[in-house]
């Protein structure tokens, strides 16, 4: 629900407003830790939609498949801006995206049981107008453009 990067001492983030944006929280042995109660009582304070996972580990490597998949293509498009008006790039991205869950599973990790990877499971064209209207949410736009402009090289 929360992206961006940090630029020298500075931290750039945007909070996405999307209705099933989520803070995914978990421990790596699935287990509903005090820790974890702990932290989804001040997230939920802060209004950052927490949502406590049995499978956090699922969650967390499908995200960096998909996160590559799109960081690929927001920069072979040139912006975030741009990306959602190429449905060429879209269309590569959503494969690649496909190639990295199946490496996932490939990994034993079974991408279908996290309910954020369905669009990428989808037959393109129903997922590539879905992903420009989800992808043309501006905190979104801004998420992503701070993934790629502060990530380290």
């Amino acid at each position: 629900m929360v992206g961006g990067g940090k630029e020298d001492k500075s931290i750039h983030c945007a909070i996405s407003g999307l209705k099933y944006s989520n803070t995914p929280l978990g421990e790596k042995d699935g287990r509903t830790t005090p820790r974890v109660e702990k932290l989804s009582i001040v997230l939920d304070k802060a209004n950052l939609k927490p949502t406590i996972s049995n499978q956090i580990l699922v969650w967390l490597i499908t995200h960096y498949a998909v996160a590559a998949g799109l960081s690929a293509g927001i920069m072979s498009a040139g912006s975030a801006s741009k990306f959602i008006e190429n449905t060429a790039i879209i269309k590569t991205t959503m494969k690649a995206i496909r190639e990295g869950l199946a490496i996932c599973k490939r990994m034993g990790i079974n991408p279908k049981t996290e309910k954020a990877n369905r669009l990428y499971l989808l037959p393109l064209f129903i997922s590539v107008p879905i992903a420009k209207k989800i992808y043309s949410n501006d905190a979104l736009q801004l998420m992503f453009e701070g993934h790629i402009n502060h990530s380290p090289c």
